[in-house]
């Protein structure tokens, strides 16, 4: 049972030793091939590596507009201060209503989160990310995936990755299965370790095309967790599902041509416009990608 607060960063840290042996314990059991294949996808992740975040598009708009990527928690409060400053909801109400507004946006995973950042220094102040190396991420959580830049990922004073969901994975009857996160875990120095360990049957059982798939996907990602600012200076380029793209491209067709465009795609094609706006200002690339 965890009860005191615990650095997440700094259990990463400490587990670079397990890892590292662990490393070595299935590479001595690998044939010469098989070592030079897992010789390959750890210098295609080494040179290649970078954080993606997954979002719809509300979150990026807000992203754009207040030039740092808001978490949950910050998110949900900027909306509670809107409604405040216009007469929709009274300060006194604001902890309940934002509490309500978590439990709706995250549902059945609401109780877990909690007991994840609750557990862990500076939790609410996590930005959740995913370990990328091409590809457009883990669509299910939004059609827009950011791409941050490498270069200033580097900077970060804060991040760990963890080989699976959080949430979903090393929560357990409100309580963290410290135990198991802690051999999880690995900090920007044995991220390629934690990939291999996790991913070695994969790699040996699919071309090198679908590599980045196998890294981030809709079912499976590495989670990677910073609490430094990821500002939209950082944002190397944003890119679309193509399943996306289509239903707003064929809204804006509709709409021109004068036919009937729902009240849901109104909204959509108003945000997507919104953020290409704002893409182009500052000169940030998009692109189009296919669904895994």
């Amino acid at each position: 049972m965890v009860k005191e607060k615990i650095d997440l960063f700094e259990l990463a840290e400490k587990n670079s030793e397990y890892l590292r042996e662990q490393y070595k314990q299935l590479n001595d059991k690998c044939s010469e091939s098989q070592k030079a294949l897992l010789n390959d996808f750890s210098e295609k992740l080494l040179q290649g590596w970078t954080l993606s975040v997954n979002m719809s598009d509300c979150p990026l708009v807000k992203w754009l507009d207040t030039g740092h990527y808001i978490n949950i928690y910050e998110l949900k409060d900027s909306e509670a201060n809107e409604l405040i400053d216009i007469g929709g909801l009274d300060s006194s109400e604001k902890e309940h209503a934002v509490e309500r507004s978590l439990k709706k946006r995250l549902k059945q995973f609401y109780e877990a989160r909690k007991t994840f950042d609750t557990a862990f220094f500076n939790g609410k102040k996590f930005k959740y990310t995913a370990l990328n190396i091409g590809g457009i991420g883990a669509s299910r959580y939004g059609p827009y995936c950011i791409i941050v830049e490498r270069a200033k990922t580097e900077c970060y004073s804060t991040l760990a990755f963890i080989k699976e969901d959080s949430a979903i994975n090393y929560v357990e009857n409100q309580q963290v299965m410290l135990d198991r996160l802690s051999h999880d875990i690995s900090d920007k120095n044995c991220i390629t370790l934690l990939a291999v360990i996790k991913h070695k049957t994969d790699i040996e059982t699919n071309p090198i095309e679908k590599w980045p798939v196998i890294i981030c996907n809709n079912n499976d990602y590495i989670e990677a967790i910073t609490t430094d600012d990821i500002l939209s200076d950082h944002i190397k380029c944003v890119q679309i599902t193509r399943t996306f793209y289509n239903s707003i491209f064929n809204s804006l067709k509709r709409q021109f041509s004068g036919q009937r465009v729902s009240k849901e795609k109104l909204y959509r094609m108003s945000f997507f416009k919104h953020i290409m706006s704002e893409l182009k200002k500052r000169g940030i690339e998009w692109e189009v990608v296919n669904e895994n």
